[in-house]
Parts: C-alpha cells; sequence; structure tokens
C-alpha cells in the first residue's frame, strides 16, 4: 500500500514539475534510473542469501522444537550440554547470515542516497545558471531565486516519494524469498492422508 500511494504522488509531482521547468525535472530525475540499477543489482545478490536465512531460521526453530519436545529424554541421558550447543551452533549461523545481509543493505542504500545528493548538487547549479540567463536577458517570465526554492521544495517532496518505492524495492528480496518459502510448504503433500473410502 506505502508504494501504491507513493507512487501515485510521485507521478502528480512530477506532471506539476514538467510543467514548471522541463530540463530541472529530467534533472532531476536522472538519479532514478541509477537507483534502480543498484537496486537491481542487490536484489540479484542478496535474493538467494535471503532464502538462506530463511532456511537457517526454520533450522533453528527446528532445533528449538526438538529440544522442547525431548527434553525429558535429554535429561534422561544428561545430554542437556550438547542440546544446548546444537542451539547455540543454529542461533550464530543465522546471526551471522542476518549480519552479512545487513552488510550488503549498509553498502546499497548508502549508494542511492549518493546519487541523490548529487543530483541536487546538478539543480543547484543548473538552476543558478538559469537564473543569470534570465535576469541577462530579461525574459518575459523570468526564472527567480524564488522559483528556484519552491522547485526545490516540490523536489524534495517527489524525492521523498521517490525514496519510498526505493525503499518497497529494497525489501522485496527478502519478501520474496519469504513468499517462495511458504508456497514451498503448502505444495508439499500432507504427511497424513484421508481415506478413500470412509466405511
Amino acid at each position: 500500500v506505502r508504494g501504491v500511494v507513493a507512487l501515485v504522488a510521485a507521478v502528480i509531482f512530477l506532471l506539476f514539475l514538467l510543467s514548471t521547468n522541463t530540463t530541472l525535472t529530467l534533472i532531476a530525475l536522472a538519479a532514478f534510473p541509477l537507483q534502480a540499477i543498484a537496486l537491481g543489482i542487490y536484489g540479484r545478490v542478496t535474493k538467494p542469501k535471503f532464502k538462506r536465512h530463511a532456511e537457517l531460521v526454520d533450522k533453528l526453530i527446528h532445533r528449538f522444537q526438538e529440544s522442547i519436545a525431548g527434553v525429558r529424554v535429554i535429561r534422561s541421558f544428561g545430554a542437556e550440554r550438547q542440546a544446548v550447543d546444537r542451539l547455540n551452533d543454529a542461533s550464530a549461523h543465522a546471526r551471522d547470515h542476518r549480519l552479512h545481509l545487513a552488510k550488503d543493505q549498509a553498502i546499497a542504500i548508502p549508494v542511492v542516497q549518493t546519487t541523490g545528493v548529487l543530483t541536487t548538487a546538478l539543480l543547484l547549479g543548473f538552476g543558478i545558471t538559469f537564473i543569470i540567463n534570465d535576469a541577462n536577458t530579461s525574459a518575459p517570465a523570468p526564472f527567480t531565486l524564488g522559483t528556484l526554492w519552491n522547485y526545490f521544495r516540490l523536489t524534495r517532496q517527489l524525492s521523498g516519494n521517490l525514496e519510498a518505492i526505493v525503499m518497497v524495492i529494497a525489501q522485496a528480496p527478502e519478501a520474496l524469498a519469504g513468499a517462495e518459502r511458504v508456497f514451498k510448504l503448502l505444495d508439499e503433500p500432507p504427511e497424513i492422508s484421508s481415506p478413500d473410502h470412509i466405511s
């Protein structure tokens, strides 16, 4: 829902900005393809990692369930230490894998934000150029400092919505990996089947 709302708002702001100044609007949008490429690479790299992380979490839960269900057997054999070690190993593997995913995200998100900063710098440079040119040529509808300020405010609104869309895209690999796990479980045949005929 958040992504849809951000998309609709971004389209509205985009149309208004295009009607104000097409050149500056195209510059403002220049970062978005770069962000999309960076996130596409991020998605391809991290999707199998998210899938692996889900498997490690499943293994941890399975270990925990085994320990709870067999607590009496574990105590009778004095194997508490071994059971705790197995749980700790499974937990450590899941934790370490999640930390690696966090590092990947810590690299991808700043790259996306840096492109936005560079775009802002380009907008400022071109905007000042338009102000100077219109002042020297006495244009009938000059591009003024106030116009540039208002344009920046609208651009920030557009960027905020585009960043929201970018964040939804960034979270998509994890959501897709989770969905694949769910559908895989749903596709597994039941262990207990109903008899063909009930007498």
